[in-house]
């Protein structure tokens, strides 16, 4: 049965003259109670408030869902909030690529900042505070197979509090600020440090202390030839060369070399 409203050329508007909502009574949850083949829905006025059931969009291809807010008053565009006693997704973003001639570049998330005259702040993603005591939580996580975790086009910039502090290039790792990082601390210290050639540069400011009090010695080499080698042991001897290979031992400067012993009558170099 089909009920038609208006003429061909002119649709009438409908009024309800009572106070309550209009109920359209559907046969059953997940069948379609109200059908509209061509148009769209106009509110002009109010919500479209949703109590059970699901909501669900399908676009045609060349369809976009927009959500758009001009407005002056403060207030957030999108509010998502879920509660449950068993696990569930916030939101899920569910991109598939299905094959074709060209190579298409997808993005699951953009973000896009247009900045007016004022002197605002934008953040592009905010994760608040939390105060949990018996969850393990996790503020970003990055599964495994992507190519790139992190991506950056010039720099990637780590700031502490609001301050730069950290700085990511092409070609270095560097504090943003001169001399604004330490490399570990006293209690919290890098197991190896393993360089691939190069120098090591020290400015004229630096001293240089190695404690080790549980190593035997600290050495210079070269594969298996030692060349220079510092006991702290009970001797606190110092050794040049190995067993097998003694170096040349050559003064830059144009003086005479000093050995300054202890006192008269004391040795000041002993060979055995």
């Amino acid at each position: 049965a089909t009920m038609a409203f208006g003429n061909a050329t002119t649709n009438p508007t409908f009024g309800f003259l009572g106070t309550g909502a209009v109920t359209i009574a559907g046969s059953a949850d997940g069948t379609d109670a109200l059908i509209l083949t061509l148009g769209d829905i106009l509110i002009t006025n109010g919500d479209l408030d949703l109590s059970g059931g699901d909501f669900n969009v399908t676009l045609d291809a060349g369809d976009i869902a927009n959500v758009i807010k001009t407005g002056a008053s403060a207030g957030d565009v999108v509010n998502i909030s879920g509660t449950s006693v068993n696990a569930i997704n916030g939101l899920t973003v569910a991109v598939t690529s299905s094959a074709d001639a060209a190579v298409d570049a997808s993005v699951g998330l953009s973000i896009t900042w247009t900045e007016s005259t004022d002197a605002d702040t934008f953040t592009a993603v905010n994760i608040g505070n939390t105060a949990t005591t018996n969850s393990a939580t996790t503020a970003l996580s990055i599964g495994t197979g992507w190519d790139s975790d992190i991506n950056a086009t010039t720099d990637l910039t780590i700031a502490i509090g609001g301050s730069n502090e950290l700085t990511l290039t092409a070609t270095a790792l560097a504090p943003s600020t001169d001399s604004g990082q330490d490399l570990g601390t006293a209690s919290s210290q890098f197991a190896d440090l393993f360089l691939d050639g190069g120098n090591i540069n020290l400015d004229n400011l630096t001293d240089i202390d190695i404690d080790n009090d549980l190593a035997s010695s600290f050495t210079i080499s070269e594969g298996t030839s030692n060349f220079l080698n510092i006991k702290t042991t009970a001797t606190d001897a110092m050794e040049f060369g190995n067993a097998t290979t003694n170096p040349t031992f050559g003064f830059l400067g144009t003086g005479a070399v000093t050995i300054a012993g202890s006192a008269e009558n004391t040795n000041a170099l002993v060979v055995t």
